[in-house]
């Protein structure tokens, strides 16, 4: 997924706990940050990111309106700004096989959870073709 938005110049936002790389979670993927050594890295304070005025002003200076989003927890980490995304007026694409989760049943409870709040579901393949996106990771 990461290539794919290289290749197609997306802009790129990363947002890791506030702790950063010594936290609880640890560093971002390096295979991923090498790709995108310029893309901002916003150690939020909210649970949500969507809710860290740093991490909202570093998507909105995109000024893209179409979002890709993966994280750690599909249901989470991704979830939780993925739904705010989408009530404050966000196009939101899912990206499940770039996203982790707890068990078989919970990523289905996920994507039926973010389909019903309008997030689009996808895999890195099939659903990231709008040249229009912005990364999340």
């Amino acid at each position: 997924m990461a290539k794919v938005a290289k290749m197609h110049e997306l802009p790129v936002v990363f947002s890791a706990a506030d702790q950063g790389p010594i936290g609880p979670i640890g560093p971002i993927m390096p295979e991923i940050t090498e790709i995108f050594p310029d893309a901002p890295i916003i150690y939020r304070t909210k649970i949500n990111s969507w809710h860290d005025p740093n991490f909202r002003a570093a998507i909105e200076a995109t000024g893209r309106k179409q979002i890709i989003i993966a994280g750690i927890d599909a249901s989470f980490c991704q979830g939780l700004p993925a739904k705010s995304m989408v009530a404050d007026g966000y196009e939101v694409w899912s990206c499940i096989d770039c996203s982790g989760n707890i068990s078989p049943i919970t990523q289905a409870t996920t994507i039926a959870n973010l389909t019903q709040a309008g997030v689009r579901c996808s895999n890195w393949v099939a659903g990231f073709t709008p040249m229009g996106s912005v990364g999340h990771y």
